[in-house]
């Protein structure tokens, strides 16, 4: 259940002095799925998981109004595993305080890179539901999909037309001494909404640090096009990008991706969705030699609600060759090895149901 603090709440601790125009608001969500994976040349493996479809969290946000139509407000969010009953993670989420008015928003703390906040919203499946996440083949994951230390300015609404910049000193953790061991992103982004249509063009840096000396790096690059159009019994989805200096290699290929997807509501409280994801270059780049010409995978998915909070899920979903998690050096060394044993690429079959609570 959703509860509002007043100001003898504040007090007690969760943020500083009360004021008669505060609010603090707890809110979270709750995710458990049944999951199944199978890759080829592994065992299957069969979980009760958490964060499947959305990532199961507790948050505190709240807002004062200082007047002259300027608010101050703040989003402190915390990661759970509501599975294993494991501590809270304070620091994999957001957190941080904005000014809002007329002119715009400031926003300064960790909060989403573009790619993950704005351009995740093309695809139907967002940056969730395992493989079958935008994040699997496009580039944006490479920046950082949560920025730390990060100062952001989001426009107003001009007539459906809103755009949005961000700088990180350090994207990981705070900021070092000379700033040495810092790994800085620029954001950029720029983004339409009018009825039916939304598109945007989203596009992402990330500097290495200082102090990395291996020769042959280069900043990485992301630049995506995407968008949806709402047709009313289907909505269409679709996106393009492309991914520069993978592992900040200077040498690497330039990946593109792209991804074309369906949506469309079934009766009242159900939505059918799927997509099409295709990757080219990814796998020269990451293991250091072409192992297969590219990445490519489908979706299927469906959810129905039982409440405004309450909703339930399941899904499928086959890629060809899906890269495992990198295990070589960062400036893109291939691991020791072949095939999924060293990284390599494989096929991979994964499905999944379950239930998501909001309060």
């Amino acid at each position: 259940m959703r509860k509002t603090l007043v100001a003898a709440l504040l007090a007690a601790g969760l943020a500083g002095s009360a004021h008669a125009q505060s609010n603090v608001t707890i809110y979270g969500l709750v995710d458990y799925g049944a999951t199944y994976v199978k890759a080829s040349g592994q065992d299957s493996r069969q979980a009760i998981d958490s964060g499947t479809s959305a990532g199961s969290r507790l948050g505190f946000r709240g807002t004062e109004d200082i007047g002259n139509g300027t608010k101050v407000g703040f989003v402190y969010e915390m990661g759970m595993s509501p599975d294993s009953g494991s501590a809270f993670t304070f620091s994999n989420r957001a957190s941080w305080v904005n000014v809002v008015s007329s002119l715009g928003e400031i926003r300064v703390g960790r909060q989403d890179g573009l790619g993950f906040g704005w351009l995740s919203a093309v695809s139907p499946f967002g940056t969730t539901y395992g493989q079958a996440s935008m994040n699997t083949l496009f580039g944006y994951s490479q920046i950082s999909n949560r920025l730390s230390n990060a100062l952001f300015y989001y426009s107003p609404n001009l007539g459906g037309l809103d755009f949005a910049l961000g700088y990180s000193g350090n994207i990981t953790d705070d900021e070092t001494v000379e700033n040495d061991s810092d790994q800085r992103a620029l954001n950029a982004g720029l983004r339409y909404k009018n009825g039916p249509l939304l598109a945007m063009l989203v596009y992402e840096q990330k500097n290495y640090a200082n102090n990395l000396s291996s020769t042959g790096r280069d900043n990485a690059k992301s630049l995506a096009l995407g968008g949806t159009y709402d047709f009313g019994a289907v909505k269409v989805h679709a996106a393009y990008g492309q991914l520069r200096k993978r592992n900040y290699v200077s040498s690497a290929e330039k990946e593109k991706s792209w991804l074309v997807g369906l949506s469309a509501p079934i009766g009242q409280n159900g939505s059918l969705f799927g997509t099409y994801q295709h990757n080219k270059g990814r796998n020269e780049n990451v293991y250091g030699a072409a192992q297969d010409d590219a990445v490519r995978g489908f979706a299927l998915g469906y959810t129905h609600k039982l409440s405004k909070r309450t909703n339930l899920y399941v899904f499928g979903s086959r890629y060809n060759d899906t890269p495992l998690p990198f295990t070589g050096t960062e400036n893109g060394t291939a691991p020791v090895g072949t095939g999924a044993a060293a990284g390599g690429p494989v096929d991979q079959n994964q499905f999944g149901a379950g239930i998501v609570h909001r309060f």
